[in-house]
């Protein structure tokens, strides 16, 4: 089950400008500056987290989920200040040592101080001092990455919550933004309420709370507005 899961996970699925707009418009993207969805998708583009693509001509037209969780860590390291060749050099580093293609998408990550760490069995290690440890008090200090991601029993990103009540999972609708616990995309609630469903309708019609009826049209709002 494990391994059909996984490789859902890996269509492509997503077109370039698509995940850019939703990159940009989770909530956690009023971090830090220049995260708009020309530049995020600039970044998609490149080869930055995007392995598979490697030697492609023109680049990638469609990225897989894990591609979009890669992304989505690239501008969180970003929005805390990481310049690039830090987040490259941190990318490679797991890579080797995880001996996975997509190691932003693939282990949890903390943040702190300019530096980036994960934990490799007992040991909390930085990537970017070729594996050196730290004391394990310091993660106290540290601020998690994916804080709003899940992974699954081996350690793969599995969902991405990017706003209230906003969930993609690759198990769920290929991927496409839908209420949380649901397989409604919030994309069919917006189609809803534009031909003129009162919040209330919609709510009762898929006996849903009317704030995630809110959230779900909010969450359509910003990716438009991206």
């Amino acid at each position: 089950m494990a391994a059909a899961t996984s490789s859902v996970q890996f269509l492509e699925v997503y077109r370039i400008p698509e995940a850019a707009r939703y990159l940009a418009a989770s909530s956690a993207m009023g971090l830090g500056p220049g995260l708009g969805r020309r530049r995020l998708t600039t970044w998609i583009r490149s080869e930055m987290a995007v392995a598979h693509h490697y030697g492609r001509n023109g680049g990638p037209r469609h990225i897989s989920f894990v591609d979009l969780i890669s992304m989505r860590v690239v501008a969180l390291l970003r929005s805390r200040g990481m310049a690039f060749a830090s987040i490259r050099a941190a990318e490679r580093w797991l890579q080797d040592h995880l001996e996975v293609e997509r190691p932003f998408a693939s282990h949890p990550l903390w943040t702190g101080a300019g530096d980036v760490f994960t934990v490799l069995g007992y040991s909390l290690l930085s990537p970017l001092q070729s594996g050196h440890g730290a004391f394990e008090f310091i993660k106290t200090w540290l601020a998690k990455v994916e804080l709003d991601m899940s992974f699954d029993s081996s350690e793969l990103a599995s969902s991405w919550t990017p706003y209230e009540d906003v969930c993609l999972s690759p198990a769920v609708q290929m991927g496409q933004p839908c209420i949380a616990e649901t397989r409604i995309p919030t994309r069919v609630i917006l189609a809803k309420v534009r031909a003129g469903e009162t919040l209330e309708a919609i709510g009762s019609l898929y006996e849903l709370d009317v704030s995630k009826v809110r959230s779900a049209i909010d969450w359509e709002e910003r990716v438009g507005a991206t």
